[in-house]
Parts: C-alpha cells; structure tokens; sequence
C-alpha cells in the first residue's frame, strides 16, 4: 500500500480527534496535591483530610477539592475507610493549616468578586465553625502560596498564624518610576515578599518590620513565640523546628554553581548555640546507597518516632527515583522508608510520630493515597492503600503499557532510563503500529533535574499512541550523588548529548524499540540536547519536537532571570554582586558548547513550541533557531506560541494544545513509516 493511501486513512484531524480524547482521558484523572492527619480519635480511628487537583476544560481552570475520610481497621488490622465525605471546591483557598493541638484550622483565603476585584481574608475555624474572619485585602497584597516563600505557621500558644505576601508598594512618584525586581519566572512583576502576622485574640494583622533587606520566607514560631524565617539572597534554606522545640534543622548548601544540587542538613541547638551538620553532602554512591538529600523544601509536618529516636521524614531523589527517607535528629543516619523501586515513586504529605499520610504512583499508575503506620521501636513502616485515583477511561489505555528501568553501567553507573511503551500484543493496534514501538528519546531539562518513576500524562499518552518513551537521566542529573552533578560542568554539549545518543542507540540494540523509527523529544535543556542530537546526527532522527529550547547560551546571558547558570555550566564562576561581563572569549566557548554550532547541518523534520512570557529561555532563542532554518527549501519546520505562558508550558491551553500538536507532529511522520 502507498504512503498516500495510509495518510488517507489516517488524515490529520481524524489524528488530532484521537489525541485530543486521549489527552483528556488522561488528563483527568488528577492527582493528590496535599494532605493531612487531622486528629485521632481514639486508637482504632483517625481523621484525614486531602486535596485533589483536577483539569476542568469546561471552565479552563484547575480545580482543587478537600476531602475528609475516617479510617478505622478491619480484623486484620489493616486499616478501612468507614466514612468518606462529599468532595468540597477549595479553589478561592490559598494556604490552610490545623494548629498544633488539631482544633483549630487556619484558612488564607482570595475570592474574585462579581466587579472583577480580589478579596483576600485570613480565616480561622474551629469545629468547622467560623470564629474569625479578618479582610487584609488593603493590608497587603496577594499571598505567596509557592514552595520558595510561601508558608502557613502557628504560634505554640495558638494565638497567632504568620504567613508570607506581596508588600504593598507606596504609589508615591518619587518612587514610582524606579526599577523593581523580582525573582524571575513564576514570580513575574509580584511585589517583594513580607512576612505578616494575625493576632487571634486582637483580631488584625500585623506587617512585621525587619531589618534584614533580603526576601523572607517560609516562617515558623519557636516556642518562645519568636519567628524564625529564610532569608533569600543567593540560595534557599527550609528551616524545621524539632518536636520539642529545642533544635532547629535546615537544608544548607553553597552558593553558585550547578542549579540544584546535592545538599546537607544542618543541626542548630538552641541551648549550646552550636551548629552541627547531620546529613553530608554525598559525592559518590553505588546503585544501592543513599545518593544525597536532593530535596527543596521538607514538609511541614516532618517527625515521627523510629529506633525510639525522633526523625526527620521527607522525599527525595534516589536515582530515578522519588522514596521517603527517615533521618535521625540524633545521628544523621539515613532510612528508606519505601518498598523497592518497583513499586515507583511515592511523596510525603504528613508525619506525625506513629502515622506518616503519603502517595505512590509510577509511569503507568496514577496516584494513590497510602497511610504507614510507624513499627513501634523499629524502623519499618507498613504501607496501605486508602483511596486510588478513579481511572474511568483510562484503565484501558493504561492497562497496555509497560515500563522498566534501564542501567547502562558500561558508559556510567549513573545511566539511567525509564523506558514506558505499549506491551507487545498491543502495539500493532496503536495509531502507528508496527512490529515494535517508535523511539522517542526523551531527555530532562535542567540539566541538573531528573526524570523519575512517577505518572505523567504526556509519556503515557505517547506510549498509548505507539512510541516508546525513553527517559533518560545523563551526566548532570540529580539524585546520583554530588559528583554526577559536578561532572557535566564544563562539558555541556558534549558528554550529555552523548549519553543521551548512546541510551538510545542501546535500547535499539536490546531489541526494546523499532530501529528504523527515531526521534527526539525535550524542552529547555533537554531541547538544547535536542538541537544538538539533529546537528551532529542529521541523518539519525527522522523528528524533533523542542519547547522552550536552549539554542546559544552566550546570546541567552543578557536575556535570562538566571544569567548565572550560563557562566557556571561553561565552567566559569558567577559574582552576583558584580556580574560578569561575556568577553570576546567566553562567547565563543558558550557558543561552540551550544546547538547553534552545527545549525547549517540540520535537515530533521522539526516542531517548535514556544512560551511568549518565557524569562527563563527567553522565546527568542527558538525564534532564532525557527528563523534560520525555515528558509531551507528541502526542510520542514513548524512553530507554536502561547502567550500568556512561561517557561513550563503549563497554562490550561499550552498544556493540552501542546501535546496535540507534538503527538500529531509524530504520529504524521511515522505512521506511514
């Protein structure tokens, strides 16, 4: 049968109606987004409380519903939901929180009125009664709820909340042409942060003045009464107060350098003011041992009692791979807490000293919420499912595909790739068919990131279409020890573009996908990978699709919200106080280091798409890239922009619109293959 013929059965909106009802079957499964252990109610019932986030195409929203279950446990003394509440919109509520002794909920709430204006309140429940609203809408602007800044905390007396938000600017004309800063993407034209503290028994809020210039976050009471924050100037800290409040511990690391890395926890104690560093900073470790805290902020509710000891609780990165990990207050000393990496990725949500409220999930099952319950005096944690998320649909779609992981030591013992694709009966009816599925090597972003064994739609919805999905942790990847990290830094370009070619050529080899059927997937970092692979082996990969793609890191350092990461992944240090200048001579290592080195030998089919409010890899680079190379007579090249959108992708319309696109790109080009 002809090309024209297939295309004929397969023509492209017919492919788009199917990607489209597959995105959305996907998609709205949603997922767990927090949650916790409200009271106890006597030694066989607890109280829980969790959110859910959930697409609603209807209303182009993203919706978040709280749900409370009672579990109890059945004769085998597993535990048993015996009552399950209606699901409540919590969509106007900020940040909430239940004070120490549970009785009491705090609530920062924004509700957009009828005259298109925001309202903000501070609200405190007991009892699911309201007994105290406060507006501050005038008081402040819109609160901070990101994991950088924001924070919700109470007072060890429960007279008191303080949480983080915009601080109000004077509209004075002196100062109303000066130059204001912000953080850079996400936090785009918000006001600096400030820390604002509700009395309950005075019923108003306070701004608390500080002498400290920097940006705070994340504040706590200790149990004095006194807050002790973050203060934000080069790199982040999460401070945690011990149970009994006489320890502060927090995550430290060092200035400058590769954008995430490896970090330490570091132990304050308040009574002898000495400092003591409780967990290292791993440089190596083998595929079993703990590789390093790779973690940007513990959770809220961080303790619970193992060995008779109190430790710390939160996830990690270990490998390709997220699991919880329990650390001794005592010792430092390090404890998985999670079954095997079969079992996927799975998030901490609360800890308290006998019960721990998590989720699992892994690339071809989403979300499932799980309670442990804490062995006493021993170090295990017994696991059990509570609520699975409502598969509908997609239980079909998900119950075809496979996933494994992938070491090839022979190049690294930090190479790893998870490979999802559809099992083998079942390819031969996917929408491009085939003995076997097309490759589709994926590589992170970052560099200094990592792909784990967690669901996500865009890889399942691929590898439903037919592709097998390879994604790939090379050189730079977290979660591998320092040193993995470290080893790229100087070498982009080159030893990561290479992993990435070699992973690929070796799952071919394996005989796991279709050798004639290659192509490439990857946004920001990954991009510039991308942009590499079809420069220096134009006639390898027969598709690329790149969002928000590194093409020419000198020309990106006037342009970034991060002009220090071109300076430190070329191997040249930073002065944020007097930023470098890019000499004659710098440029042209960050231009031979960059994909617009081999642009002339591009003639890979390509998609482009692109974030107009991008101010992390300004829309300018793919511009750039889609500019040159679309005067080629003999070259096919596409481009999309979202406006409205940043770096991610992640607005409501680019989320879906973008995998329609870039999954008709593919399909198109290999169904008739």
């Amino acid at each position: 049968m002809s090309d024209t013929n297939k295309k004929e059965q397969k023509p492209e909106d017919l492919v788009r109606d199917k990607v489209d009802q597959l995105f959305n079957n996907l998609s709205n499964l949603g997922s767990f987004s927090g949650g916790f252990i409200t009271d106890t109610l006597d030694n066989d019932l607890i109280n829980i409380a969790y959110i859910r986030s959930q697409r609603d195409d209807v209303r182009q929203a993203r919706r978040k519903v709280l749900s409370n279950l009672i579990v109890s446990k059945d004769a085998a003394g597993k535990p048993k939901v015996i009552y399950r509440s209606a699901a409540l919109d919590v969509g106007d509520v900020s940040l909430q929180t239940h004070s120490p002794s549970g009785k009491f909920n705090s609530v920062l709430r924004t509700v957009n009125t009828s005259k298109g204006e925001k309202k903000r309140y501070v609200e405190i429940w007991k009892n699911n009664y309201l007994i105290l609203n406060v507006e501050v809408t005038k008081e402040h602007g819109d609160f901070y709820t990101d994991e950088t800044f924001g924070a919700l905390s109470w007072s060890a007396d429960e007279n008191k909340v303080v949480y983080v938000a915009e601080k109000n600017i004077p509209d004075d004309s002196k100062v109303k042409f000066d130059l204001k800063f912000d953080w850079g993407e996400r936090f785009n034209k918000k006001n600096p942060p400030t820390l604002v503290v509700l009395d309950i028994s005075e019923k108003k809020v306070n701004i608390v003045e500080l002498e400290y210039h920097g940006s705070p976050g994340q504040p706590i009471f200790n149990s004095n009464g006194k807050i002790i924050f973050t203060g934000y100037e080069t790199e982040p800290r999460s401070p945690r107060l011990s149970p009994d409040g006489s320890t502060l511990v927090y995550l430290g690391n060092k200035a400058g350098g590769p954008h995430n890395m490896c970090t330490s926890l570091v132990k304050y104690d308040f009574s002898s003011q000495s400092t003591e560093v409780l967990t290292e900073v791993v440089d190596e470790a083998s595929v079993k041992e703990f590789p390093g805290l790779f973690v940007a902020q513990l959770p809220k509710h961080c303790w619970t009692t193992l060995n008779n000891e109190p430790h710390l609780v939160c996830h990690t990165l270990w490998r390709s791979r997220k699991t919880i990990i329990g650390i001794s207050l005592s010792t430092g000393g390090v404890i998985d807490l999670t079954p095997k990496e079969e079992s996927g990725s799975w998030t901490i949500f609360y800890a308290s000293e006998k019960k721990l409220l998590a989720t699992r999930n892994s690339p071809t099952s989403p979300s499932t919420l799980v309670l442990g319950e804490v062995s006493e005096g021993r170090s295990e944690v017994q696991w059990d499912d509570l609520e699975e998320t409502e598969l509908n649909e997609s239980q079909p779609i998900l119950a075809k595909l496979n996933w494994k992981l992938h070491r090839f030591s022979e190049r690294g013992e930090h190479l790893e790739v998870i490979l999802l694709k559809p099992n083998a009966e079942d390819q031969s009816a996917t929408l491009i068919g085939g003995d076997k599925p097309a490759l589709i090597v994926f590589p992170h972003g970052g560099p200094h990131s990592a792909f784990t064994t967690d669901f996500s739609v865009y890889a399942a919805g691929l590898a439903s279409l037919g592709f097998g999905v390879a994604m790939i942790n090379y050189s730079g990847s977290i979660g591998f020890g320092q040193s993995k990290v470290d080893a790229l830094i100087g070498k982009i370009g080159d030893l990561e573009v290479e992993d990435v070619h070699f992973s690929g050529k070796k799952l071919i080899e394996l005989g796991e996908v279709d050798s004639e059927r290659r192509c490439l997937f990857g946004g920001s970092h990954g991009g510039f990978i991308s942009a590499h692979l079809v420069g220096k082996y134009p006639d390898y990969y027969h598709a690329c699709v790149m969002r928000n793609p590194v093409i020419n890191v000198g020309e990106m350092v006037n342009k970034t919200d991060i002009p220090d990461w071109c300076f430190s992944e070329v191997g040249e240090s930073y002065h944020f106080e007097k930023p470098n200048v890019v000499t004659p001579e710098l440029y042209k290592q960050m231009f031979d280091s960059s994909p617009i080195l081999n642009i002339d030998k591009v003639k890979t089919p390509t998609l482009l798409l692109l974030g107009e409010g991008d101010r992390r890899v300004p829309p300018e680079q793919g511009l750039n890239w889609w500019y040159h190379l679309r005067g080629k007579k003999d070259y096919e090249i596409d481009l999309k922009m979202f406006p409205d959108t940043g770096h991610s992708l992640d607005s409501m319309d680019a989320e879906k619109f973008g995998f329609i696109e870039l999954s008709t790109f593919f399909v198109n080009h290999f169904a008739s293959r």
